[in-house]
């Protein structure tokens, strides 16, 4: 009987619903009045509220950087240590990231479970990250719990067990994460890109998470000795933010992190690398079958610091670096290639990338990297207008403050600063060299930097639908490799 009731009165309610959507929905207009024409002034621009970083040396020579913000009793502590991926050969690719993966997989007091357990009762945990110039351990505590996370967080960097059980565990992890990888045109797309870009005797020439051949090579022993070649107080710095008092604060970092006794050095700047000189450089991964194609387009570029930065930063916002960017507007606005196209300017220790490109609809792939290179050419020859040259300086100082709006991010903030070495005032200096940009300055790093016979173009897509085409491109060496980057 409550079955019936229910089905009935469901019925009575569709019917209803359905009976409202058929009638016809009445839009009131606006009436017609000139204000209504005038689009709004904008407000005031918000002061720009930058922090203020402070430095210090522990006895053991490690680097502190520290942040006040005491709105909330809260406290983010993180470990730079520069010994990212750029600091493994490519034979022993994934091994940096594994490393700093293991720090928190047991101390020689604890083991994997207990540390976790420690880090529980004090309502925290430990994160981990690699990129290719560094290494990261980080947490955020009450800032009761300061002294105890400290505590943890050193007996992490200093006295770790890398437990093989732990290790092989990891291990298995990470392999059938890589084996997954293979089935993502993007990932593979990018491995190829900067294997090619760099080459595989570079340190930037391999992907941070590594290669399956390389990892299922790896042991304990190698994270060990990659371990006492690169941690130490004098590879690390320690960026403390949030609810803190310095002399306090140094006082425990000095009781923890100052105990650290190690003979690490930092490694080289990783050199740069030859300016392609034999025009465009097409490699073409096939993926039968598949309705999108991978389209990235790249050539190395700039070091971090580099004076031409935010000059090269500002001709990439009106490039690609915006939705509203030329390349966005026209692969996805005008011409419906795809659902968005973008490009960034990344650089490193080393010698950083430009980038471009994005998912593209299969039977338009070539099209597509046609309309990239004409977008770059036009660029080139020609820089940018005055329109676009306000918006993307806009674009790029308005945000600024709000990467600091948490003391996580005010310590990743300062991790960069560490991880570059730049000058702790660097924000400030940011916002004044992206006011500094005149047109004539973009038009001048432009002119050599979207020279588009200096790329490398990568495409993972359908051979029956880009083959044909991409041999077409006029002045182009195209390759055809598979997916592990050989010949075919």
């Amino acid at each position: 009987m409550k079955n019936s009731i229910l089905v009935t009165a469901v019925f009575i309610s569709l019917s209803l619903f359905s009976g409202c959507a058929s009638n016809k929905i009445a839009y009131r207009k606006p009436p017609k009045e000139d204000w209504r024409l005038q689009k709004p002034a904008a407000g005031p621009v918000a002061d720009a509220a930058l922090p203020q970083f402070e430095t210090h040396r522990l006895s053991n020579g490690m680097q502190v950087i520290l942040a006040k913000e005491n709105r909330l009793p809260i406290v983010a502590v993180e470990v730079y240590v520069k010994a990212g991926s750029s600091s493994e050969s490519y034979k022993q690719a994934g091994l940096a990231s594994m490393l700093v993966d293991m720090l928190t997989k047991g101390t020689k007091r604890y083991n994997a479970d207990e540390f976790s357990e420690r880090l529980a009762d004090i309502g925290t945990s430990i994160s981990t990250d690699c990129d290719q110039d560094s290494a990261s351990l980080g947490l955020g505590v009450l800032a009761q719990h300061t002294r105890p996370a400290l505590e943890l967080m050193a007996d992490a960097l200093q006295h770790a067990s890398f437990d093989r059980e732990e290790f092989e565990r990891l291990k298995r992890l990470r392999l059938a994460s890589l084996k997954k990888r293979q089935g993502n045109p993007s990932a593979v797309g990018k491995d190829v890109f900067y294997e090619r870009l760099y080459g595989t005797d570079h340190p930037y020439g391999h992907a941070v998470t590594g290669t399956i051949a390389a990892v299922e090579k790896l042991n304990v022993r190698d994270l060990k000795s990659f371990y006492r070649a690169n941690y130490g107080p004098k590879t690390a710095t320690v960026v403390v933010t949030g609810d803190i008092q310095t002399e306090n604060m140094l006082e425990q970092l000095e009781k923890t992190l100052g105990k650290w006794k190690a003979k690490a050095q930092p490694r080289a700047t990783p050199d740069d690398v030859p300016a392609n000189e034999e025009g465009l450089q097409v490699y073409v991964v096939p993926r039968p079958k598949a309705p999108q194609s991978f389209m990235l387009i790249g050539r190395p570029l700039i070091r971090k610091g580099d004076p031409d930065e935010y000059k090269l930063k500002v001709m990439n916002a009106a490039f690609g670096g915006l939705f509203s960017s030329r390349l966005n507007m026209k692969l996805r606005e005008e011409l419906q290639y795809t659902y968005g196209a973008r490009s960034s300017v990344s650089p490193l220790r080393g010698q950083g990338v430009l980038v471009a490109g994005g998912m593209i609809k299969g039977e338009f792939t070539v099209e597509a990297l046609r309309e990239a290179l004409s977008i770059m050419t036009d660029i080139s020859e020609k820089g940018i207008t005055e329109t676009e040259l306000t918006f993307a300086k806009d674009a790029l100082i308005k945000p600024l403050p709000s990467y600091f709006e948490t003391v996580e991010a005010l310590a990743s903030a300062a991790g960069t600063l560490a991880t570059y070495d730049l000058p702790m005032n660097q924000y400030e200096l940011v916002m004044k060299q992206i006011r500094d940009v005149e047109n004539q300055h973009v038009s001048l790093v432009a002119k050599d930097a979207l020279m588009t016979s200096r790329y490398t173009v990568v495409l993972v897509g359908d051979p029956e639908l880009i083959s044909e085409k991409v041999k077409a491109l006029e002045g182009a060496r195209v390759v055809f490799l598979d997916e592990n980057g050989q010949e075919l």
